[in-house]
C-alpha cells in the first residue's frame, strides 16, 4: 500500500504557521520598541487624539508619587515624635517621683534646719475679721 502523504503535509503546515506566528510576534515587539526609541509613536494620529488623556495620566502619576513621598516623610516624623514622647514620659515619671519625695514634711524640715527655720510647735491660729 502507498503511504498517506496528506497526513505528513497536515503535520508540517502547523509547524510552519507556529514559526510564522512566533516570528510575527517577535518582529512586532521589535518594531514597537524601535518606534518608541525613534519617537515615531509621538507623531502617530492615534496618539495625538489621546494626548490630553496621556498628559492627565502622567499628571496623576506625578501626584501619586509626591503623595507617597509626603506620607513617608510624615510617617518618619511620627516615629521620631513617638520616640521623643517615650523619653519625655520617662523624665516625667522620674521628676514626679522626686517631687513626691521632696514634699514630705520631714524632708522639708531637714532642708530648712541649716537656715535656722524650725517647725512650729504651736497650732496655727486663724484670724477672724
Amino acid at each position: 500500500m502507498a503511504e498517506n502523504t496528506f497526513k505528513k503535509e497536515v503535520n508540517k503546515e502547523p509547524n510552519k504557521e507556529n514559526k510564522r506566528v512566533k516570528n510575527n510576534i517577535f518582529s512586532t515587539i521589535i518594531t514597537f520598541i524601535g518606534n518608541i526609541l525613534n519617537g515615531y509613536f509621538l507623531t502617530a494620529k492615534k496618539l495625538r487624539k489621546h494626548l490630553p488623556f496621556i498628559f492627565f495620566m502622567v499628571l496623576l502619576a506625578a501626584l501619586n508619587i509626591s503623595n507617597i513621598i509626603s506620607v513617608e516623610r510624615k510617617h518618619r516624623q511620627k516615629l521620631n515624635i513617638e520616640k521623643e514622647l517615650s523619653k519625655l514620659r520617662a523624665k516625667h515619671s522620674f521628676y514626679s517621683g522626686q517631687v513626691a519625695k521632696n514634699i514630705k514634711p520631714s524632708i522639708i524640715t531637714e532642708k530648712l534646719k541649716h537656715r535656722g527655720i524650725k517647725e512650729p510647735n504651736e497650732p496655727i491660729i486663724k484670724i477672724k475679721k
